[in-house]
């Protein structure tokens, strides 16, 4: 079979075809725009806790508590990321949250449950975690 040619090879296994992107750019901005999305969503409940009557309530506290005052440093300021959950159903409802808070010598967490009936909230749990020490100051203490 001399004087016979090879036919040109067409298509070609996987290997041998250009790489093909993941994602298409249509594909990549449908992608962030879910992400900024899901980010969007979660900044939100985050904001929403964090400026909830009942986390504001906590905070005051702290800020008005002596101990608190010594140890953590004036002012008393709330973090950004208030973690836990609110769950309020008309004048009912339970919050349990972890605040972080600073001031000017220390950083800590106050630890809030607090459950709402005929629409006031009470606090059944407040305490505050400063960073460094094992004993948690109660803030509901000084408030009985």
């Amino acid at each position: 079979m001399q004087g016979m040619r090879t036919p040109p090879f067409v298509g070609g296994t996987s290997a041998m075809r250009a790489k093909q992107p993941l994602l298409s750019r249509k594909g990549w901005l449908l992608a962030g725009a879910v992400v900024l999305l899901a980010i969007t969503f979660v900044l939100g409940i985050i904001s929403m806790i964090g400026n909830s009557e009942v986390c504001q309530m906590a905070v005051e506290r702290a800020q008005a508590d002596p101990a608190a005052l010594q140890l953590v440093g004036f002012p008393v300021e709330r973090g950004f990321l208030v973690s836990g959950s609110i769950q309020i159903s008309g004048p009912s409802g339970h919050a349990d949250l972890a605040i972080p808070v600073h001031g000017s010598k220390a950083r800590g967490t106050i630890y809030a449950v607090a459950v709402k009936s005929a629409g006031l909230w009470q606090f059944k749990v407040l305490e505050l975690a400063v960073k460094g020490r094992q004993e948690r100051i109660d803030l509901l203490a000084a408030s009985n």
